[in-house]
């Protein structure tokens, strides 16, 4: 019977440290995601001012 109450209590444990774990991690992607974009977008934004700068020829 205490064996059975302990293999319940780590299966518990182990069900709410995952949930914690996922939980954590769905906090943390969007944010790596938009800061990866943003990071995409300054490089092309960046990337456009060069070649319009390059494409105007001789002035």
């Amino acid at each position: 019977m205490v064996l059975i109450k302990r293999q319940f209590v780590e299966w518990t444990v182990m069900t709410i440290t995952v949930f914690l774990v996922f939980f954590a991690l769905s906090l943390i992607w969007p944010v790596l995601i938009a800061l990866f974009l943003g990071v995409l977008l300054l490089l092309q934004y960046c990337c456009a001012g060069r070649r319009l700068g390059c494409c105007r020829g001789p002035v």
